[in-house]
């Protein structure tokens, strides 16, 4: 009851739903019914996140990182809502360590301290490799990249995916860096729907460092044909915020103002 309110928005009923749910269950059912204690602590989760309920919603965090079993997909959606709460709260920094911290978890491990301008050298560095792979690759062997399969690397895309706004407001080293990760990912391991965002971002933090407008205009347009081409306009959401970061960004330094409308 509580997934299908949600799948009409209808979130303060969801919460309703979850909360019932969960009013029947104790501790002890984390180790007898752990899957459906997993759903309904999800649940609440993120529907206190948009309703604003924010005593539930650190509770109901704090509950599945304690009891979330080793398996990181299973505290996906906690740490996800964790950065988002932080981020609400102003405490950008925090959120871009809990972030970098969970990646660690996946395997993709980042400097905690690039904070400056003068930790800028290896991120320029990872910029410049990643440039030479797309180039030497070609746009047209990219779109024909397999599927991602790999669940903790689609994980670990998702994750930058939702820092990346943040880390751009905060430090200029891990955008660079967490846009060249994606990429990386991506040639190595195949195409999931944060790829699509992951050469925009690309494109983003390459105006960062050259003035080559043309060469990140295709980048970001590149992550506009993969939205369409593995269907990812199905999820608005996420379309939506593809669409938007190239338009603000890299679809006015080619294209006249008037084609933004039609991106």
């Amino acid at each position: 009851a509580g997934n299908a309110c949600m799948e009409m928005s209808d979130f303060q009923s969801a919460q309703k739903n979850f909360l019932a749910g969960r009013a029947f269950m104790d501790t002890n059912n984390w180790v007898s019914d752990y899957g459906l204690m997993l759903a309904l602590t999800n649940g609440l989760c993120l529907t206190s996140y948009v309703n604003g309920d924010s005593s539930t919603l650190v509770a109901s965090v704090e509950e599945a990182m304690l009891h979330a079993q080793n398996h990181f997909e299973d505290k996906f959606v906690a740490y996800s809502v964790r950065v988002k709460l932080l981020v609400s709260r102003g405490c950008e920094t925090e959120a871009v360590e809990c972030v970098l911290n969970a990646l660690k978890e996946l395997g993709e491990s980042f400097p905690q301290s690039s904070r400056d301008w003068s930790d800028l050298d290896d991120a320029k560095a990872a910029f410049f490799t990643t440039k030479l792979l797309l180039e030497g690759a070609g746009i047209d062997s990219i779109l024909l990249c397999p599927i991602m399969a790999d669940r903790r690397k689609i994980l670990a895309m998702k994750l930058m995916n939702i820092v990346f706004l943040n880390l751009m407001l905060s430090s200029l080293p891990h955008t660079i860096l967490i846009s060249c990760r994606m990429i990386s990912i991506t040639m190595r391991y195949g195409v999931c729907d944060s790829s699509a965002f992951g050469f925009v971002a690309f494109a983003i933090a390459s105006l960062s460092l050259m003035e080559d407008f043309e060469f990140s205009y295709r980048m970001g347009r590149l992550g506009i044909k993969l939205l369409e081409q593995i269907g990812t306009k199905s999820n608005s959401t996420f379309a939506a915020r593809v669409t938007t970061f190239f338009t603000m960004f890299l679809n006015v330094l080619v294209d006249p103002f008037q084609a933004t409308l039609d991106v």
